[in-house]
């Protein structure tokens, strides 16, 4: 029997610094809120079976409405988020549990991020298939200074092992489950999944990311993503 990949979507966030009263998952690029975009792109995709939502309490109704409209076959239900990331990362994954096998796939991506190819999907999928977790990545291109306390430059570390990370965050179910569970008994916070399971001894193979996979934050970002959507 084939392992089933199931994805994960983040949006429980409200985006304060992008300063707007909506979140800024439902904010719209072109004629589209940006969680259409990433609903979309593994909605399309034929190795991705089910997705979960992880909205914020106040906008799961209003998110069904988005749902009603563009007829998504493909969501498995919405559920409400946490106070962090983790939080609702968490929440999503136990969500899961009734749903997933130890061997099947999950990919953890955040509802911000809405041009995800479907090239990253599936190489990300198969690297996890044999390597266990993965994560797309992208070479800095500038330097990175590091600040002492006193804010002067205190290291200027080797930009040639730093990389931004990137979503989906793809892993083995078994081993989010583990270790969301020993985070959370714990308490232990992180940014996010990749940083979760490093710390509990896993490995995790990078794979080259999209420099138009942006993660939209600020107003600035929204401005790029809607020129990244005239070519989508």
């Amino acid at each position: 029997m084939n392992n089933l990949n199931y994805a994960l979507i983040l949006a429980g966030g409200i985006g304060t610094r992008i300063g707007n009263n909506k979140p800024k998952q439902f904010l719209k690029i072109g004629t589209d809120p940006i969680l259409v975009f990433s609903i979309k792109s593994f909605e399309n995709s034929p190795l991705i079976s089910k997705i979960l939502l992880v909205i914020e309490k106040n906008w799961i109704e209003y998110t069904y409405g988005i749902l009603r409209k563009y007829k998504f076959k493909k969501i498995l239900d919405i559920i409400k988020g946490g106070e962090r990331r983790q939080d609702s990362s968490y929440i999503g994954v136990s969500y899961l549990r009734e749903h997933l096998n130890d061997n099947d796939i999950l990919l953890i991506h955040d509802a911000s991020r809405p041009f995800i190819s479907q090239d990253i999907i599936k190489k990300i999928i198969k690297a996890t298939e044999k390597f266990g977790a993965a994560v797309p990545v992208l070479p800095i291109k500038s330097t990175i200074l590091k600040m002492n306390k006193d804010n002067f430059v205190g290291e200027a570390p080797d930009r040639k092992y730093l990389f931004l990370a990137q979503t989906p965050q793809t892993f083995r179910f078994s081993s989010i489950y583990e270790c969301h569970r020993r985070a959370k008994k714990l308490h232990l916070f992180f940014t996010d999944d990749v940083s979760l399971l490093i710390n509990f001894g896993y490995k995790v193979k990078t794979i080259p990311g999209d420099e138009k996979n942006i993660k939209i934050t600020t107003g600035f970002d929204l401005n790029i993503a809607k020129k990244i959507a005239a070519e989508w």
